[in-house]
C-alpha cells in the first residue's frame, strides 16, 4: 500500500523575471522620500518610507504565488538533481521527436531517478535515526517527516444507500465463497462432512447394556 501524496502548498515570493537593477535604482532616485519628514511620529516616518519603497519594488519585482508540490527533500544530492535534469531533457526530446528510442531512454532515466531517490531517502533516514542517540523525541521527528501529514479523504459519487448495498453484497458473498472453496478442498482430499443429526464417531455402549446382552 502506497502512502498518499501530500497536498500542494502555496508560498508567496517575489518574481525577478523582469527585474533590471539599473532601472530599479533610477526609479528609486525619483521617489520623494523627503515627504516622510513632515510627520513628527517615528511610526509615520517608517510607514511612509515603506509605502513609497514597496510601490517601486512591486513594480519591478511583483509578488506571486508559487505551488510547492511536496516537502523539501534534504536527501536529494546534486548528482540526483543532475540525473533529474537529464531525465527532463530526454522527456522534452521524446515529446518533440516522438522517437521510440528517445521514449525508452527517458523511461530508463525516470526509473534511475526513482531508484536513486529511494536509496538516498533510506540512507538519510538511517543516518538521522543513528544521530538521534536513542532520543525518543528526535526519533519521532524523523518518523513524522517520513509519514504523510494528513490522510486524504476518500471521495465517491455514489449515495450512502448504494454503498451500503455493495458492502452487504460483499459480506454475504464471503461466506458462500469460503464454503464452496472448503467443499472443493474437502472433496479433493477425500474429506467428508457430517450433518448435525449424524454422529461423527461411533458411540460405545455403556457397561450395563453389555451385561444385559450377555445375560440374554
Amino acid at each position: 500500500m502506497k502512502a498518499p501524496k501530500p497536498r500542494c502548498t502555496y508560498i508567496t515570493v517575489r518574481s525577478y523575471k523582469n527585474y533590471t537593477h539599473a532601472k530599479f535604482i533610477e526609479d528609486l532616485a525619483s521617489i520623494p522620500f523627503y515627504i516622510a519628514n513632515i510627520f513628527d511620529d517615528l511610526d509615520d516616518h517608517v510607514y511612509v518610507f515603506n509605502s513609497l519603497f514597496l510601490d517601486v519594488l512591486n513594480d519591478h519585482a511583483p509578488m506571486k504565488q508559487v505551488k510547492i508540490k511536496s516537502r523539501p527533500n534534504p536527501f536529494v544530492t546534486p548528482e540526483i538533481r543532475q540525473l533529474m535534469r537529464t531525465r527532463d531533457n530526454w522527456h522534452k526530446r521524446a515529446i518533440k521527436t516522438k522517437d521510440r528510442l528517445h521514449w525508452n531512454t527517458y523511461r530508463f532515466f525516470r526509473q534511475e531517478v526513482k531508484r536513486e531517490i529511494r536509496f538516498a531517502e533510506m540512507e538519510h533516514v538511517r543516518a538521522e535515526l543513528e544521530n538521534s542517540n536513542g532520543n525518543v523525541n528526535s526519533i519521532w521527528k524523523v518518523l513524522n517527516r517520513c509519514l504523510p501529514r494528513k490522510d486524504q479523504p476518500l471521495s465517491t459519487t455514489e449515495d450512502h444507500f448504494s454503498q451500503a448495498n455493495k458492502f452487504n453484497q460483499f459480506d454475504t458473498s464471503v461466506g458462500l465463497s469460503a464454503a464452496s472453496r472448503a467443499k472443493a478442498v474437502a472433496e479433493e482430499h477425500n474429506f467428508y462432512t457430517f450433518n448435525q443429526e449424524s454422529s461423527c464417531c461411533p458411540i460405545n455402549n455403556s457397561p450395563q447394556d453389555e451385561l444385559s446382552k450377555e445375560l440374554d
